[in-house]
């Protein structure tokens, strides 16, 4: 249970930041109230630039998360839901960073007052990210040896995309 005040906001944030962890905190209708130096750098934003977006809009996040992303803040202040996802914030310049986001209820006493984001930079992306940078093909698979995900180097090797590629045995059955 997180229990609000002004002054607790701000310290929990600055831990976050110690952490190395960004940390947004919205109102009920989903609008940043404050944020700490690590949030605001993952946008490129200044914290005036970054104070007032509203969670789940095409200015904080990538098109195709919006819906989720604002979903799993209602949920937080509505139903007390901590939801755990994989998004993609926008920067200013309107790049993708991909982030692991936990989303949970802020509360003050018995009463959710808005959400709270944390975040932290999605390493396993950073990492395909660079190894396709580096044009080295990596593919992922779960116990069975069927194929979860892949880079976008795999993708341009096979000539396929990596929804149809997910589920093929790298052992045993060749690839349609």
């Amino acid at each position: 249970m997180i229990t609000v005040s002004r002054d607790f906001d701000r310290e929990l944030l600055a831990i976050l930041d110690r952490l190395g962890l960004a940390g947004y905190l919205t109102d009920m209708e989903a609008e940043v109230r404050l944020c700490n130096t690590a949030a605001c750098h993952l946008l490129e934003r200044t914290e005036a630039e970054t104070i007032g977006l509203m969670v789940g809009t095409g200015a904080f996040v990538m098109d195709e998360y919006k819906s989720r992303l604002g979903a799993a803040a209602s949920s937080a202040w509505e139903v007390g839901d901590n939801t755990q996802l994989s998004v993609h914030f926008k920067t200013k310049k309107a790049e993708a960073v991909s982030l692991d986001l936990n989303v949970e209820p802020r509360r003050k006493g018995a009463h959710r007052v808005g959400s709270m984001l944390i975040t932290k930079p999605d390493n396993g992306n950073k990492i395909l990210d660079m190894l396709d940078r580096l044009g080295v093909a990596v593919w992922f698979t779960d116990k069975e040896g069927l194929l979860t995900s892949t880079n976008k180097t795999t993708e341009f090797i096979t000539e396929r995309g990596s929804e149809e590629l997910s589920g093929h045995s790298l052992v045993g059955t060749p690839h349609p």
